[in-house]
């Protein structure tokens, strides 16, 4: 488990824009409770927010949703325990979604560069650029090896496990943060759920293991009718990118 304080000054500046966020959605009884301090040219009034008309549900989820990856990931496994949320929350975290905007050209080609240590042109006759699809922590992109194979390509975006980690170690932080922000609805376990969601979030940017699940499925799938799993080009996946079969 994570250190329950930020132990470096990016932490800490992260910490302020996370409360200055929670202010800025009208939580401020949770800095109250918290004893926390708001970030000063970022909250809003207590006038402000008594005119919040949106719902405690839906601010909560909007608060994640403007705190970024790591914690939509969060609010997509709090959507997941009716065990701990009221029907309220459950609904309004549902909605999250972890579409983004598609990293530059730049960035894309250096994620590549940094993978493969050689010029695209010798790895693929042809890459789209375009992402068929982008996430949170992923695009997908089209692209045709020199074989003539059609290849779907996964990348992971730049810098996303540093990001992850120093946003995890501040979720340990915030804990009783999020236990105020949640007590209407009998969330009381914060810090193990938190190790939880921890342990999920960095197994799904270990890139490693999804291909071996891949390969297991494919292998199980072998002389199954009607059942296709793509293949994996091991010697071109890496920690942070996978080229399978385009299907």
């Amino acid at each position: 488990m994570s250190s329950d304080t930020p132990k470096t000054t990016s932490s800490w500046q992260r910490v302020r824009h996370i409360t200055a966020v929670i202010a800025k959605h009208g939580l401020h009884q949770v800095l109250e409770k918290a004893g926390g301090k708001k970030s000063s040219g970022e909250e809003v009034t207590f006038g402000q927010r008594e005119k919040l008309s949106t719902s405690y549900a839906e601010r909560f989820r909007l608060l994640l949703e403007d705190l970024g990856t790591t914690f939509i990931k969060f609010g997509q496994i709090l959507s997941t325990r009716p065990d701990l949320l009221s029907p309220d929350v459950i609904s309004e975290l549902s909605k999250l979604q972890d579409q983004c905007p598609p990293m530059s050209k730049e960035d894309t080609e250096a994620q590549l560069a940094k993978a493969y240590k050689k010029p695209l042109e010798e790895i693929f006759s042809e890459f789209d650029m375009t992402p068929i699809a982008s996430a949170s922590i992923s695009q997908v992109h089209k692209a045709r090896l020199k074989n003539g194979d059609l290849v779907a390509v996964k990348i992971q975006r730049p810098e996303l496990l540093n990001e992850v980690r120093a946003d995890i170690d501040i979720l340990y932080y915030l804990a009783r943060l999020l236990e105020a922000i949640v007590e209407a609805s009998g969330f009381t376990a914060p810090r193990s759920l938190v190790k939880e969601f921890e342990d999920s979030l960095l197994k799904e940017l270990d890139f490693r293991r999804e291909v071996a699940t891949i390969k297991r499925f494919y292998e199980n799938a072998i002389g199954r009718e009607g059942v296709v799993i793509p293949q994996v080009y091991d010697d071109l996946c890496r920690d942070d990118v996978i080229v399978m079969e385009f299907i």
